[in-house]
């Protein structure tokens, strides 16, 4: 099959499908939000334990 042909027949079943496609496209944004998110709140909560162990001058762990 041509590349052309491939591209033809995915519009076709996208305009077939159109509340399946918009379903899916929403799945694939909220699910990349969802990790981007999570990573961000990560990075953030890091941050913050970082800088309130620095403002009691505790700088290493004792186990």
């Amino acid at each position: 099959m041509i590349l052309l042909e491939i591209f033809k027949q995915a519009l076709e079943s996208l305009r077939a499908n159109k509340m399946r496609s918009l379903l899916t496209m929403l799945g694939i944004v909220m699910g990349v939000f969802s990790v981007i998110a999570i990573m961000a709140i990560g990075n953030a909560t890091e941050s913050y334990i970082i800088g309130e162990f620095e403002k009691i001058g505790a700088n290493t762990v004792q186990i």
